[in-house]
């Protein structure tokens, strides 16, 4: 009986939000998915980044640079509705990196794609590259990414 109140407690007030994302994997890409509308979770990784005491270096529209190549690359139909890719960095981390190793400035900005697919408006995708497992420093980069697509995701 006690176990049956403790767990109808953890299902009244703990909001569902509060669970761990998993990421499905993709190739090189951590996916995570979720409901909603574009522009919004799009405010909500941007609104995540700043929070984090970081700046956005740029926002690749990745779409819209598909969509005017399509014809010159023999494309009929986009495959996307929705796609933009926010880059960004964190001196301190960036710092690590290139103390670690100089070469390491191709792992930085930071890449947070987001988009929506042809005839799915409502589902939303965040993703990351798989982390660059051969440098330890890195792995700080990646923890932060996950947090910031945490708190974006909640």
């Amino acid at each position: 009986m006690c176990n049956r109140i403790i767990v109808l407690f953890i299902l009244l007030f703990i909001p569902f939000g509060a669970q761990a994302l998993k990421p499905s994997v993709h190739g090189s890409a951590l996916v995570y998915t979720t409901k909603g509308n574009f522009t919004d979770v799009k405010n909500d990784v941007v609104d995540a980044i700043l929070e984090n005491g970081m700046v956005i270096s740029y926002v690749a529209h990745v779409k819209s640079m598909l969509d005017r190549t399509a014809k010159a690359a023999g494309v009929k139909a986009s495959v996307y509705d929705n796609g933009e890719t926010i880059l960004t960095c964190k001196s301190g981390l960036s710092h690590d990196l290139a103390k670690a190793n100089p070469h390491h400035i191709v792992l930085c900005p930071w890449g947070i794609s987001v988009y929506t697919l042809k005839g799915k408006p409502n589902t939303v995708y965040v993703s990351i590259r798989q982390p660059y497992k051969d440098e330890k420093s890195y792995m700080a980069v990646h923890k932060m990414l996950q947090e910031i697509i945490k708190d974006a995701l909640d």
